[in-house]
């Protein structure tokens, strides 16, 4: 059993387990958390204010109008971009879950630069009342947590629900495209490593593989 000073490193599920067994109460909880904030946001940034975290201006430039927030893990490095303080405050234990927005990768992104997991759902599942709009047909509210199960306990709060099962399609009927952004140059080689390693395992599974680009830049 985790010191009440060390709470704030359990996963929600883990959290309310505890809370509903009364082996502990919400208070202690929040002081760790709320202790475990104040030792570290001087250094990640991730707050707004508390209860806000802080995302990018406008969520689609590369700067903050106040403190950049930093990666938790390299205070050198940035978390994503975006929903960055959703990300940032979960890998860094100061929350167990938050909520972000994603219109092209303001979810997907920040959880694989601080090591989260993330769930971008199906657009327009979750509704996006009283969300700032920024692309209706793309704009999809998302969250971060610590483990899949606490991805589950969220799906399950936002009553979120599986599609009918999806029929099988033959991969020699299947069509793939890959496209490389005005910012694909930038890539390292990982990533175009990656990328040239999944287009031939669908090529030789019998997939039809796109490359397209964009012709210019924003």
């Amino acid at each position: 059993m985790l010191l009440p000073h060390d709470l704030h490193y359990l996963t929600a599920s883990e959290v309310l387990k505890l809370l509903e067994n009364d082996t502990i109460t919400v208070e202690t909880y929040a002081q760790s958390l709320l202790n475990h904030i104040k030792d570290r946001d001087d250094i990640v940034k991730a707050w707004a204010y508390l209860g806000k975290t802080t995302t990018t201006e406008f969520t689609v430039t590369m700067h903050n109008s106040g403190p950049d927030t930093t990666n938790p893990h390299d205070p050198g490095r940035t978390p994503g971009g975006s929903s960055c303080g959703s990300a940032a405050a979960v890998a860094d234990f100061q929350v167990p879950i938050s909520l972000g927005a994603q219109t092209g990768g303001s979810i997907i992104r920040p959880a694989s630069f601080t090591g989260t997991f993330a769930m971008k759902p199906t657009h327009n599942s979750i509704s996006t009342e009283g969300q700032k709009e920024f692309s209706p047909t793309f704009d999809t509210f998302g969250f971060f947590a610590r483990s899949l199960e606490d991805l589950q306990l969220l799906a399950g709060v936002f009553a979120l629900q599986d599609d009918k099962s999806p029929k099988d399609i033959p991969l020699q009927n299947a069509s793939v495209a890959l496209i490389n952004s005005p910012f694909w140059p930038r890539a390292g080689p990982g990533t175009v490593a990656a990328m040239s390693k999944a287009a031939t395992i669908l090529k030789n599974s019998g997939v039809k593989v796109d490359v397209g680009r964009f012709s210019k830049g924003p």
